[in-house]
């Protein structure tokens, strides 16, 4: 879990949130509201289908005809634009193998950790989950 992070607000400009991407490599951000709740998520995927101009956007192209609604969809100038809503929670004792399996069930890359008041604390990340795998598999060497 992060009690740290960069994060993202829906009203940040698109220029601002490729800037966090940049400084703070990571794939996916959270989008906080005005009390520091997660509301959602921002990705790089998202993000990168903005450099894809309309011409390229068409059938046998580089999205696809699925994509291709979709990116339509998410054109915008800030981040409420492009996020995607997330209300899921985990809390604090919550088994990592237990975060990363509701990551896979419902396609969320961020949840937001919660205190047994269901005061946010942190967050965990598809990355976070990955580090502690990384730990794990290098002590079982």
């Amino acid at each position: 879990m992060r009690k740290r992070f960069a994060s993202l607000k829906k009203t940040d400009s698109l220029s601002k949130a490729i800037a966090v991407f940049i400084k703070n490599p990571d794939m996916v951000f959270p989008v906080v509201d005005g009390r520091g709740r997660i509301i959602g998520e921002v990705n790089q995927h998202e993000l990168l289908k903005l450099a894809v101009p309309a011409k390229y956007v068409g059938e046998g192209h580089v999205l696809g005809p699925g994509g291709i609604k979709d990116m339509m969809q998410r054109t915008g100038k800030t981040v409420e634009d492009l996020m995607t809503t997330n209300d899921i929670k985990v809390k604090q004792d919550t088994k990592v193998v237990n975060a990363a399996k509701i990551m896979l069930e419902t396609e969320v890359r961020t949840l937001e950790v919660v205190d047994p008041k269901d005061k946010p604390v942190g967050f965990v990340s598809e990355l976070d989950v990955l580090k502690y795998l990384k730990k794990r598999l290098e002590k079982e060497k």
